[in-house]
């Protein structure tokens, strides 16, 4: 592994990256918050790395918003997603500027242009990166089918969708969950007693399912429910808490990492109840943190999980049950605090970064 690094580092010296992304911090989500850190940690290792994005701010000099115009709000999705690749390949032609690979964070209409980029700039390699499950709609998916043909490697970040897009393509694809920040592995440890609180850290949107926490918090009165995050549920959740009396449920809105980091220090159990996942980065945090998870199987995520608890069919009854195990065995809950916090050590942003690194590395070699 030392000597891979120190090739890479040596090498990477001539190397740039031109990643692309609809969104970056600070808009909330896994996918922005992959695409800053593994620049980051690229970077770290010699790379040049320029950022092309649409939401977001221009966090670093190497970072370039293609165009202010809330391109995803548009409708259908892909139309804005579609215009902000154009919009990249005509900021392109204007720079001249070469790289030697292309990275997109999308779907299938991430790669409309990639082709026409890719030839534009003189990459060698086209890299793209699958935060989610696929979509539903066969038309999407024959269309991906297409498309990815033109693409070296394939990342994704979830069981599920490995699964889904080795049935379309015999191209390389790897596995890779986003990594976890140093600040979920600090040394600081929550209480041994149980203070009957539930962390739940998500987005407010409709594939999180945040509607069964409330249908859980109202059979558990017992136990605080602390939901962490913000979007367009925001309303509608503060709504029924409301009118059905939930007194046992706090929105806190959104949280930063050191915050989040505290929530996990005070809660006992944390809560996932998403349909569709790559694999959630709030889940790996949990993990670093020491926390029993209670989650459903989106994404395919009890292949990762080892010792927690995980709901296939998003039964109530068996959220319930698994979230009273851990609140009356402390042992049961001991045990799988432990095996978390070493489990976690392998998702790091510098573990993770190395391993997408080396296989670009590889297919760049290859390629050359």
């Amino acid at each position: 592994m030392i000597l891979l690094l120190c090739t890479i580092r040596s090498l990477s010296k001539k190397t740039k990256i031109l990643r692309m992304a609809m969104r970056i911090p600070p808009e909330a989500g896994g996918m922005e918050r992959h695409v800053e850190r593994l620049s980051e940690e690229q970077i770290k290792l010699n790379y040049s790395v320029d950022v092309f994005f649409n939401r977001g701010e221009e966090l670093y000099s190497n970072y370039y918003q293609v165009t202010k115009l809330p391109l995803a709000l548009l409708r259908p999705q892909f139309i804005g997603i579609a215009l902000f690749n154009f919009l990249a390949l005509l900021r392109l032609i204007k720079l001249k500027t070469k790289y030697d690979i292309l990275h997109i964070h999308g779907d299938w209409s991430s790669l409309l242009f990639s082709t026409s980029i890719k030839n534009l700039i003189g990459a060698k390699v086209i890299i793209v990166s699958i935060h989610d499950e696929l979509s539903e709609k066969k038309i999407h998916n024959m269309l991906l089918k297409f498309l990815i043909k033109r693409v070296d490697v394939i990342f994704v970040t979830g069981y599920k969708a490995k699964r889904q897009i080795r049935s379309i393509t015999d191209n390389n694809v790897y596995l890779q969950p986003s990594g976890i920040d140093e600040i979920f592995f600090s040394k600081k440890r929550r209480q041994a007693s149980f203070n009957n609180n539930v962390a739940v850290v998500s987005n407010l949107a409709k594939k999180k399912n945040l509607g069964l926490v409330l249908d859980i918090a109202s059979k558990l009165p017992d136990l605080k429910f602390f939901i962490a995050g913000q979007g367009k549920l925001k309303k509608h959740l503060s709504k029924r808490i409301s009118i059905e009396n939930i007194k046992n449920v706090n929105l806190l809105g959104f949280l930063d990492k050191a915050r989040i980091k505290d929530l996990h220090m005070t809660c006992d159990i944390f809560l996932s109840t998403s349909l569709k996942e790559g694999t959630p980065t709030a889940s790996l945090e949990a993990m670093a943190s020491g926390l029993p998870i209670v989650t459903s199987n989106a994404g395919e995520v009890k292949q990762l999980l080892g010792n927690n608890f995980v709901i296939e069919d998003f039964c109530i009854d068996d959220y319930i049950s698994s979230i009273k195990k851990i609140r009356d065995n402390p042992v049961i809950a001991r045990k799988i605090s432990e095996s978390n916090l070493e489990l976690a050590k392998k998702y790091t942003w510098a573990n993770v970064s190395l391993f997408i690194t080396k296989q670009t590395f590889e297919q760049l070699k290859k390629n050359e």
